[in-house]
């Protein structure tokens, strides 16, 4: 049986301040003060961008002994060359983000919507899998319902690869929300169920959602399904970060999963510069 992080998609909003962080709350202690409620963070920047040696560098210093890095894969890879001869960029990222491998969590491989079941990309998929690093933790996360299937699941294991698990608008052609295991830990990303701004939404309106606690409830033995059967961790992540829903949302999964943080007390102490997430 596997543990279980729990977090929220980044850390660095202005919007939070008030409602997470305390009033007057300035970037540079954002980090600080999340650390002090939880012992993950998914890290979004790194699908825009390949983070500088100075960022990553921070992103270490700044956490401590039982605090974890999840990172989202660089787009370059996903979704500007859909995964076709991308050995070179691969390892650029990889070369970039490893001096954080004695924090780091999972390395989340989000697809582009438009990337679909078919067998040149079956094809394509394999051969990226075949790349990635074997000693690390990756999920992918499909947004085609075509992926949900047993030829799937059976690549990803293949590969112990995770598959990511999702809460989502349930709209024709996007993934079920079903506890799929398909390697030796797990991935659980909540997005909001925006059905109204889903598809006519602007920017992170879609993700503008402040779940119930029935609503988490209903994920409880789906999760803990998830832990019985993953031998190592099972990351669950917060995206619904508009005004502070995340955090709010992450703490009230955490008290119906009975979780505490793991980060020791004396993170609390430890003061950090680092404003980007």
């Amino acid at each position: 049986m596997g543990q279980i992080r729990l977090g929220c998609s980044g850390w660095s909003y202005d919007d939070w301040i008030g409602r997470f962080y305390p009033p007057g709350t300035v970037p540079g202690q954002m980090l600080s003060y999340y650390i002090k409620n939880f012992d993950t963070v998914e890290i979004n920047s790194t699908f825009y961008r390949i983070p500088s040696a100075s960022l990553v560098r921070n992103w270490l210093r700044k956490a401590p002994p039982g605090f974890v890095y999840s990172l989202k894969m660089y787009q370059g890879v996903t979704h500007e060359k859909e995964m076709r001869s991308v050995r070179k960029i691969y390892d650029q990222y990889m070369s970039a983000v490893m001096p954080l491998r004695p924090r780091l969590g999972c390395i989340l491989i989000q697809m582009p919507q438009r990337f679909k079941a078919t067998e040149s990309n079956y094809a394509l998929l394999e051969d990226f899998l075949s790349l990635l690093h074997e000693d690390l933790e990756f999920a992918a996360e499909f947004r085609d319902r075509s992926w949900f299937n047993s030829r799937t699941f059976q690549l990803l294991e293949k590969y112990n690869v995770a598959f990511c698990v999702v809460s989502q608008p349930q709209f024709k052609g996007l993934i079920p929300p079903e506890p799929v295991v398909t390697a030796d830990h797990g991935y659980v990303r909540f997005h909001g169920l925006n059905y109204k701004k889903w598809y006519s939404g602007q920017g992170s309106e879609r993700y503008d959602y402040l779940y119930s606690e029935e609503e988490l409830k209903e994920w409880k033995p789906k999760i803990e399904q998830m832990r019985e059967q993953a031998e190592r961790t099972v990351y669950v992540y917060f995206n619904n970060h508009p005004s502070g829903q995340a955090p709010t949302n992450a703490k009230m999964m955490m008290s119906i999963l009975g979780l505490r943080p793991t980060t020791p007390k004396s993170a609390e102490t430890r003061q950090t510069t680092l404003g980007a997430g």
